[in-house]
């Protein structure tokens, strides 16, 4: 009896180790009949640090998260099956080196009760250096979780994704934070629980300087764009010259025509005078000439007139 005391107590103790501490108190995971333990997506091979990212009740934004859908979200969680990703204010990016890549993966989920007695969802997250570096920076510090309600074929909710941003719309989320130093597991604050990963590789160049790179490349565009519109000031110049000349050459076509038609204006006036002047019922050509002399009789006798 003893042995098997002694065997119990063993197996009880490895199974609090695997799960890693929230504050001081480690989370105890009872028998299957137990009904207030935690509910936990698969254990991992090694202890995870975990972020709380949502807790159930009204969103900031007025919507509701139900402490059901989180235990859900935390039973039915397989990255094998369907991995959530970390991304930049839910943006993500279409191409491999887009200023908005994926910044990490969520590697587990699992439940608590907080102080309050309300369901709070926790994640494990392997974030890239690319999200460290911009950590570091007080950037991006709080979590917003992505809900598919009713997913695929299990109709209940799954965590599809998971954002960081500087507005939560979940209350009582985590304030993340990620150092370059191994420091002791989470910290429980009033508000929000420090969480600190272990040492990483100096950071590449990130989605910062992607970002930078950006606007350098807006600034050389700037400047083409400078050369083009000198081109194109060029090409408007030369039109308006030939539109131009072609105005002037045309407006004296214009006057031209305005000098004929006013010529014609003169003779129609001159002809429209003259037939005014004109009687109505001119006189029969008889009566332009004088009488005919009378005609001869044929008489040869002389007349004298004395």
């Amino acid at each position: 009896m003893p042995r098997m005391m002694d065997r119990r107590a063993r197996g009880q103790k490895s199974i609090i180790s695997t799960i890693p501490h929230c504050g001081n108190a480690p989370i105890e995971c009872r028998s299957k009949g137990d009904n207030n333990r935690a509910t936990e997506s698969p254990a991992p091979e090694h202890p995870l640090k975990y972020h709380i990212v949502a807790t159930e009740g009204a969103t900031i934004d007025g919507r509701h998260i139900s402490g059901e859908q989180l235990e859900q979200m935390a039973k039915n969680y397989d990255p094998a099956k369907y991995g959530a990703r970390i991304w930049l204010e839910h943006i993500r990016g279409l191409y491999a080196d887009s200023a908005f890549p994926a910044l990490g993966d969520v590697t587990a989920l699992k439940t608590e009760k907080n102080k309050d007695g309300k369901t709070v969802l926790l994640a494990a997250i392997n974030p890239t250096p690319e999200l460290v570096k911009i950590n570091q920076a007080g950037q991006k510090v709080y979590t917003s979780i992505e809900i598919n309600p009713r997913f695929a074929d299990t109709g209940e909710a799954y965590l599809v994704g998971l954002a960081v941003t500087d507005s939560p719309a979940s209350t009582g989320t985590s304030r993340l934070s990620f150092s370059a130093i191994q420091k002791e597991p989470e910290h429980l604050f009033s508000d929000y629980v420090q969480a600190d990963l272990s040492d990483e590789e100096k950071p590449s160049p990130g989605i910062m300087d992607k970002i930078r790179a950006i606007f350098s490349k807006q600034e050389n565009a700037e400047k083409d764009n400078g050369k083009r519109f000198a081109g194109i000031e060029e090409a408007i110049t030369t039109v308006a010259n030939e539109y131009s000349a072609g105005k002037q050459a045309l407006q004296g076509e214009i006057d031209t025509l305005k000098n004929q038609l006013s010529g014609l204006q003169k003779q129609f006036t001159e002809l429209k005078q003259a037939m005014d002047t004109t009687p109505a019922n001119p006189p029969e050509p008889a009566q332009l000439f004088a009488a005919p002399r009378p005609i001869a009789n044929g008489t040869t006798d002389i007349q004298t007139d004395c």
